[in-house]
């Protein structure tokens, strides 16, 4: 069987790494190496991953094919890292292709194929806002928390305030053409 890693994420942890990977395979793994901690299956495409910063929780993004009807489904699910308890699963309305903590654990942020940037506030799931920006190609929060960003394959980058939503500034870079 041909593996293929698709998604990872990192977190130091008492001295070792922790470490989530989604596999061709169908598998969302963390493990302490070389220890697999817990599997699960479900899992298909591409999988972004995010550990939360205190390594307690794990945001994957998933899509989901219906083969009797056809139809796709896509969520960010949210995991416990301790025994792989499925805590959660947020609509995501489109196939995710970032995802990113709050540095406090309160928010999070997606990219999706639709793309748009969505951020949600875990306590109820609620979508606190959502921005139009091309194709999403990654997510992320200031270390201090009061600030997302992202970048798309458009060459920018936005500064969005948190949790309001309010865009401060947009950088743009170079074409790739």
């Amino acid at each position: 069987m041909k593996v293929q890693l698709f998604g990872k994420a990192g977190l130091p942890l008492g001295g070792a790494w922790l470490i989530a990977s989604f596999l061709t395979l169908g598998s969302l793994l963390a493990q302490d190496q070389p220890d697999i901690v817990w599997s699960r299956s479900g899992h298909s495409g591409t999988c972004p991953l995010a550990f939360s910063s205190n390594g307690w929780l794990l945001a994957a993004g998933t899509t989901e094919q219906d083969p009797v009807i056809g139809t796709s489904s896509y969520a960010v699910r949210i995991w416990r890292v301790a025994d792989g308890r499925l805590l959660k699963s947020i609509d995501a309305q489109a196939s995710p292709t970032s995802v990113a903590f709050s540095p406090d654990g309160t928010l999070l942020a997606a990219g999706g194929f639709d793309d748009v940037v969505r951020v949600w506030r875990l306590s109820d799931s609620e979508l606190l806002w959502s921005q139009p920006k091309g194709d999403v190609v990654c997510v992320t929060f200031s270390v201090d928390g009061t600030l997302a960003t992202w970048a798309s394959d458009e060459s920018t980058i936005e500064l969005w305030r948190v949790p309001e939503g309010t865009r401060l500034r947009t950088l743009t870079g170079r074409s790739w053409s």
